[in-house]
C-alpha cells in the first residue's frame, strides 16, 4: 500500500511526501541456513519461526533549486521505518570447525524502528565543472531488547568535484573525498571462546561489536573517446592507500579493506 503527496510551491522549490507499507516473506537463508558461509566467513543459523516481514514507513522530500552561480540543486529526504517483525541477524557465539573458530550469527525477528537523513546538493560552477555533496545519517533501535540495531552504516560524507569538456572527446575527470564516521551505537556482543596457547586451553573474549575507527579516502576518475565507438575510463581508488575496515564488511574481523586500486576499461559500442 503506499500514499502519496505532492507539493509544487513554486518552479523551483517542492515537497513530497510519502506513506508505504510493504511486506516480504522471508528467505531460504533466513528460514534455512545452517553452516558455513564461506565467503563472509561467519556460521548462519537460520530460523523457521520467522514469519513474514511487515514494514511501515514515512518519508518526507524536498526538492530545491537556487540561482547561486550557475544553479544549486538541492534534495533532503528524512525518513522513518517501523516493523513489529523486522529480520535481522545477529551475532550470538562462537563455533569451532576443523576449519578454525568462526563467529555463529543468528536470523532473529525483532521490533524495530530506524530513523534516515540523506542529503544531496549539486552546484554547478561553470558549463563544465561542478560540485556534488551527499551525506546520510541512519539511527536504528531494536525496541524488543532496548539495543542500538546491528550492522546500521555510520554517517557519511561524499564530496566531488566534476571536470566535464563533451567537446574535448567526452573527456571528463572527478576528484572525490569520501568519509565515514565511526559507528558509536552498537549492542555489545562479547562470546567466550577457548583456545589452545602454548599447548594448554585458555579462555578467550571475542569481541564482535566495537565497530572499527571511522576513515576517509580520495578517489581519482576520468574518461575520454579514443574514437566514434570506443571509450576508455581510468582511476584509482584509495589514492592515498589509507588502512581501514569497514563496518558492514564480516571480513573486517580478519583482513583490512583493499588498500590502492588502479582500474582501467574499454567500451566498445557496435
Amino acid at each position: 500500500a503506499n500514499l502519496g503527496l505532492n507539493y509544487q510551491a513554486a518552479d523551483n522549490f517542492e515537497i513530497r511526501m510519502n506513506l508505504a507499507r510493504a511486506s516480504r516473506t522471508p528467505n531460504a537463508a533466513e528460514l534455512f541456513a545452517d553452516g558455513l558461509h564461506h565467503s563472509a566467513a561467519v556460521i548462519e543459523r537460520g530460523n523457521l519461526a520467522i514469519a513474514q516481514e511487515v514494514v511501515y514507513q514515512a518519508n518526507l522530500s524536498v526538492y530545491g533549486k537556487l540561482p547561486v552561480l550557475h544553479g544549486l540543486n538541492f534534495e533532503i529526504n528524512p525518513y522513518y521505518l517501523y516493523s513489529g517483525n523486522f529480520i535481522n541477524q545477529d551475532p550470538s557465539g562462537a563455533m569451532v570447525t576443523i576449519r578454525g573458530i568462526f563467529p555463529v550469527w543468528d536470523y532473529k525477528q525483532v521490533r524495530a524502528e530506524i530513523f534516515g537523513l540523506d542529503a544531496d546538493a549539486t552546484l554547478k560552477f561553470t558549463d563544465f565543472l561542478q560540485w556534488q555533496g551527499q551525506f546520510s545519517y541512519l539511527r536504528g533501535q531494536n525496541l524488543s531488547t532496548g539495543e542500538p540495531l546491528i550492522q546500521m552504516v555510520p554517517a557519511n560524507f561524499r564530496n566531488s568535484l566534476a571536470f566535464d569538456f563533451p567537446q574535448w572527446r567526452g573527456l571528463n575527470f572527478k576528484v572525490e573525498h569520501v568519509s565515514f564516521l565511526k559507528q558509536n551505537r552498537f549492542p555489545v556482543r562479547h562470546v567466550p571462546v577457548e583456545v589452545i596457547d602454548g599447548g594448554e586451553t585458555v579462555s578467550k573474549t571475542l569481541d564482535l561489536s566495537t565497530p572499527p575507527p571511522g576513515y576517509s579516502l580520495w578517489n581519482l576518475s576520468g574518461g575520454i573517446n579514443l574514437s566514434k565507438n570506443l571509450r576508455t575510463d581510468f582511476g584509482v581508488t584509495n589514492l592515498a592507500n589509507i588502512r581501514y575496515r569497514e563496518y558492514l564488511n564480516r571480513l573486517r574481523y580478519f583482513a583490512d579493506a583493499m588498500g590502492r586500486n588502479f582500474f582501467i576499461s574499454l567500451n566498445f559500442k557496435f
